[in-house]
């Protein structure tokens, strides 16, 4: 019987992880894996798969056991998380910043944009963004207009 070969894009070529699992065998697990992804950003849960989203996927129990051996997820009370890709950093939930810490903020930056030093249009900026492992402590927070934030992006 001839070997079956499955080709692997590019991206997932250079993860560590992903050629791991390819080397056991275990292509059903990746398919889980990358659909597992989409999966979060489609619905931006945060890295997080609940238990009843698992069959959305295609996938079973197996293949999240099968991913949380491998390190790619792990296992939660209502489901799984999804360690990111790039760093095995884990995916968090967002916690919203209460309209106290807001105001605080905004008091302390004088109702001003740290930037361009605007008063319309204000938000509260992470310095360094949430996204890349940031909190929500008064010393990653800083006042800025919604231009000079939307310019900063993720940086």
């Amino acid at each position: 019987m001839a070997k079956r070969m499955v080709m692997l894009d590019p991206s997932v070529r250079s993860r560590p992880a992903m050629i791991m699992l390819a080397a056991k065998g275990k292509h059903r697990a990746m398919l889980v894996h990358m659909l597992g992804l989409v999966y979060t950003t489609e619905y931006q849960s945060d890295g997080w798969i609940p238990k009843k989203a698992l069959p959305l996927i295609y996938g079973r129990k197996a293949d999240a056991a099968a991913l949380v051996a491998d390190g790619l997820w792990f296992e939660g009370e209502n489901g799984w998380g999804i360690y990111e890709w790039m760093d095995n950093r884990i995916l968090r939930p967002r916690v919203a910043l209460s309209k106290a810490k807001r105001r605080t903020v905004f008091e302390r930056d004088n109702y001003k944009c740290r930037h361009c030093r605007s008063t319309e249009n204000l938000s509260v900026d992470h310095i360094e963004p949430w996204s890349l492992g940031g909190s929500n402590d008064l010393d990653n927070l800083q006042t800025l207009c919604l231009r000079c934030n939307a310019s900063k992006g993720a940086r």
